[in-house]
């Protein structure tokens, strides 16, 4: 019987892996220098600041690295706080498990502060006793961040189920003792891969809503 739950929040319950997929690109148009191909592919295998030498040594040598990085923290902070929306269904599936006892957290390997102030604004960070982040407590390939949002929950790996759309985190929260509901995102190229490694699968946390009796039983 499924007691709490774990929410992942970028492109699980914001839509907000555009941003990651256009960033340096956006970033360069602005700058006046026209991006080759593949480079976003490039950038999201790299942290911001690798991103940001990358982009001064091969497009940007006359501006420095770190002036680069602060640009593109500028782009994600105004997208977190006043623009990114949340995904299909998530005001729905969130009240639907609330009003059936289900305790809540968060878990997320994005920037604690905004990721807070797009789930303010938006209304939804009510439903959720606390949130762990990566940079506390490790990267999602271990099951730290997973143990400590079930604390927050008040739940136990066996009575919480996972929410999330990236294979590693799925397959992480698997192997320690979690159910796991997938959900489609652009972001994940996997899919297929997901959809086997996760104990549920479905298309949008819409559709999560409408079936979520079945799920948590």
């Amino acid at each position: 019987m499924i007691k709490s739950a774990i929410f992942d929040i970028d492109g699980t319950l914001l839509d907000s892996s555009p941003i990651w997929a256009e960033l340096g690109e956006r970033f360069l148009r602005a700058c006046g220098a026209e991006p080759r191909d593949g480079l976003s592919d490039r950038l999201l295998r790299l942290s911001l600041g690798e991103g940001a030498e990358l982009m001064q040594r091969d497009y940007l040598p006359e501006m420095a690295a770190e002036e680069i990085l602060l640009g593109l923290k500028s782009i994600i902070s105004d997208f977190y706080r006043f623009k990114v929306t949340a995904k299909q269904g998530a005001a729905e599936l969130l009240r639907a498990l609330s009003k059936r006892g289900i305790s809540m957290s968060l878990a997320t390997a994005g920037d604690e502060e905004l990721s807070r102030a797009a789930l303010e604004r938006l209304g939804l960070i009510k439903y959720f006793k606390g949130l762990a982040s990566c940079e506390k407590y490790g990267s999602k390939h271990f099951p730290d961040i997973f143990f400590a949002a079930a604390q927050m929950a008040g739940g136990t790996a066996a009575e919480t189920i996972v929410f999330e759309d990236s294979l590693h985190a799925v397959e992480t929260a698997k192997r320690a003792g979690f159910a796991v509901a997938a959900v489609r995102d652009i972001g994940e190229p996997e899919q297929s891969k997901l959809r086997r490694a996760a104990d549920y699968y479905m298309n949008s946390l819409a559709d999560y809503a409408e079936n979520i009796d079945e799920i948590i039983r």
